[in-house]
């Protein structure tokens, strides 16, 4: 189902698909918030312009990825989402749902990461 994701995102998709029982849309709608976010860290990461016409393919990438972003990452990803994309604070909630969900499950069921950056993160306000 998604073949393009890289294993540590499909992992946790699975993991919502199969254990959780969550619906195919919704865990659809995690891969595709979890592909904006690590699109946006993979490019300003490498100093480049998160606003650019050329999204990189992140199916190559491993859990390494994940275990490089920090706090101040997804603040940057949040202001990002209201700056650029102008994103309602429900879709920038929804979005750091997802980014939280994903770390709680590498760091408390597959332990492939030993730091949850989101966990202190807010929701913006709705």
């Amino acid at each position: 189902m998604f073949e393009d994701a890289p294993l540590f995102i499909r992992s946790f998709l699975s993991y919502k698909l199969t254990i959780q029982n969550r619906s195919e849309l919704t865990v659809r709608e995690y891969w595709l918030d979890l592909r904006t976010f690590f699109r946006y860290i993979v490019l300003t990461h490498e100093g480049k312009d998160p606003d650019s016409d050329v999204m990189p393919d992140i199916s190559g990438y491993d859990i390494s990825l994940a275990a490089s972003v920090d706090t101040a990452d997804i603040y940057s990803f949040l202001l990002y989402l209201a700056e650029s994309r102008r994103d309602k604070p429900a879709t920038r909630a929804r979005k750091l749902a997802a980014i939280r969900a994903f770390y709680k499950y590498h760091t408390s069921k597959s332990h492939e990461l030993k730091e949850d950056p989101s966990k202190d993160i807010d929701s913006p306000a709705i």
